[in-house]
Formats: C-alpha cells, sequence, structure tokens
C-alpha cells in the first residue's frame, strides 16, 4: 500500500463525514452556525467547507467561532486574544500566525477570495466577499 493511500484511510477512517456521506445528516441535526459554504457545529467542534471536515486545532476553532459570531464586524487583535487566550500572556504576532493557518486550511470561498479578511490597524472580520 503506497503512503498516500494508507494517508487518506486514515484520514477517512477517523471522520465520520469522510467515510459516510450519510454522517452529514447526523452533523446537520447538531446546533451549528453557517457562513458562506462553511458549517461549525456547536456540539462536535466540527467545520465543515461543502460538506468536507477540515481538521482545525482547538485554538483555531475558537478564533474562527469569535470572527463569525461578530458577524462580519471587525475584532481587534486584543479582543481575540482576550477571548481565545484569557489569562495568557501573548503577543499580538500569535493572532496573525493562527489567522494565517487558518485561512490556509480554510482555503477561498466561493467569491475567490479568503474567508478572513484583514482590517488594517483594526485586527481581523469574516469576508462577506468571499
Amino acid at each position: 500500500m503506497r503512503w498516500g493511500t494508507r494517508a487518506s484511510t486514515i484520514v477517512q477512517s477517523r471522520i465520520p463525514a469522510a467515510r459516510n456521506p450519510k454522517a452529514m445528516d447526523s452533523f446537520s441535526a447538531t446546533a451549528s452556525v453557517t457562513f458562506k459554504n462553511l458549517v461549525l457545529a456547536s456540539e462536535t467542534s466540527q467545520v465543515l467547507k461543502e460538506r468536507f471536515p477540515i481538521a482545525l486545532t482547538r485554538k483555531e476553532r475558537a478564533l474562527l467561532d469569535v470572527l463569525v459570531s461578530a458577524g462580519g464586524d471587525a475584532v481587534s487583535r486584543q479582543t481575540l486574544l482576550d477571548r481565545c487566550w484569557p489569562g495568557v500572556n501573548v503577543t499580538v504576532r500569535t493572532i496573525d500566525t493562527h489567522v494565517a493557518t487558518l485561512r490556509q486550511k480554510l482555503g477561498r470561498g466561493p467569491g475567490g477570495q479568503t474567508y478572513i479578511a484583514t482590517v488594517r490597524n483594526v485586527g481581523y472580520r469574516m469576508n462577506p466577499q468571499a
């Protein structure tokens, strides 16, 4: 068995929606929030893009939750730090690094732009044109 085949088999065996498209039905039954073609499930902490799961770390998921809950409004880096790293002494550069990784994992939206837009001298927001 080639490595690529083995890796996809391992991923598929660990993610119900990848293994069985009907798993999406049980995913939809849980409380979820959507933005464009992204679905964020509250109970399972899963994120789906066009019915395919995206593997996110806890911090990436926390950042995404804060940005989506802002409803397209800009969220300052300091607010993101306070909400995602409460009581931890980290720099705003930590936010920039995590957002860059999150953008990479999410890819581009149906509109061809990234889901997360930078608001100069403020922070970030979900991009309504994505």
